[in-house]
């Protein structure tokens, strides 16, 4: 167990960071967690997840705005650890016509870096975990479907940004960001050489359950819409790489790089691709699978496309050094669609449905 260490933990609202705080809490830790807003805050805390975990264990700070200088400094008093996994991502408002950089890239650096200097004044932090991504890690033109076949992305890595504007596009933003961000990072403990070391977690694109959906249209959207979308009946022809993780394994890395045995100042990639690579639509195979009553019954179409390719990748390092084998596409197919026919049986909109194991 972790003895009771003081952990402030960012983006605790979020599919990751929920996930993140979950599996911290239940190795022990103490953890305060940023958030903007005390709304934020009874978010968490009244998730059902968590109704057994005691209020000395989870408190809350407020940050209303993670940008100025010294915004984490209150919040960062006292703690051991962090994790830092809030950052922009895409969303559905943010379009090609909005500044990319202002909205997407700056916000990603300057919180990672605010977070490094506010830790530094701190005293008394160690070590900061931060959620990055494979996107720092892979450059633009594999994600682009134009990798050399013979190079296998690893966690050592490192990607030229593209420059704004980005070609327009918030997915290219996202990633600069994470570059960025990841550049911004490894240059300060290099230069400025603090008390404390940081370690990357690079997940690809997590799948898995999301314990703040309240309702089975909430889950499908960010990053299990990939995997959701053939199951229910639409089609997506843009290609978009086949490079994913499970959401338990994302949480476990980020709790597990906590531990001092881990060395400092390295980066992990999670991405499971299987033995022979995978495609969007297998998830409609493992549906057929582990949900034949939801699919006959046309609760789950599972008539969807999602065009794909596969990277190749060396996550190797994360079972090595952390201890973690990475699960495949059919565990998160298993508990994504669980959760989404759960959800629908909450609603109404659907019986009790037999789940084959």
């Amino acid at each position: 167990m972790a003895g009771g260490d003081l952990v402030l933990l960012t983006g605790a609202t979020g599919l990751v960071g929920f996930a993140v705080l979950r599996a911290a809490l239940k190795k022990g830790y103490k953890i305060r967690a940023a958030v903007r807003s005390e709304a934020k805050a009874e978010t968490v805390r009244s998730n059902p997840t968590l109704k057994d975990i005691s209020k000395d264990q989870l408190s809350f700070v407020i940050v209303p705005d993670i940008l100025p200088d010294g915004a984490f400094d209150e919040a960062a008093k006292g703690v051991k650890y962090i994790l830092h996994v809030a950052s922009p991502v895409p969303a559905p408002h943010i379009t090609g016509e909005d500044d990319l950089h202002a909205v997407l890239v700056e916000p990603a650096i300057q919180g990672t870096m605010g977070i490094f200097k506010s830790a530094r004044k701190a005293g008394t932090v160690q070590r900061i975990v931060i959620t990055s991504s494979a996107a720092a890690l892979i450059s633009m033109q594999a994600m682009m479907g134009q990798a050399s076949e013979d190079h296998a992305f690893g966690p050592d890595d490192r990607v030229d940004p593209l420059p704004p504007p980005y070609l327009n596009n918030p997915q290219a933003a996202y990633n600069a960001s994470k570059v960025l961000a990841l550049k911004h990072a490894e240059e300060y403990v290099a230069n400025e050489k603090p008390d404390f070391d940081a370690i990357h977690i690079h997940p690809s694109v997590v799948l898995g359950r999301d314990e703040l959906a309240l309702t089975a249209k909430d889950l499908d959207k960010g990053s299990n819409h990939f995997a959701l979308a053939p199951v229910l009946g639409e089609n997506a022809p843009t290609p978009f790489p086949v490079a994913i993780c499970h959401i338990d394994d994302v949480a476990e890395a980020h709790v597990r790089a906590l531990d001092p045995k881990v060395e400092g100042n390295q980066s992990f990639l999670l991405c499971c691709t299987g033995d022979e690579g995978y495609e969007w639509e297998d998830i409609k195979v493992y549906t057929s699978k582990h949900f034949p009553q939801a699919v006959k019954k046309g609760l789950l179409p599972n008539s969807g496309s999602m065009a794909g390719f596969t990277l190749k990748t060396d996550p190797s390092r994360v079972e090595k050094v952390l201890g973690i084998k990475l699960k495949s596409y059919e565990d998160m197919a298993v508990d994504l669609v669980g959760q989404y026919v759960e959800l629908l049986e909450k609603e109404g909109a659907a019986e009790k449905i037999e789940v084959v194991a």
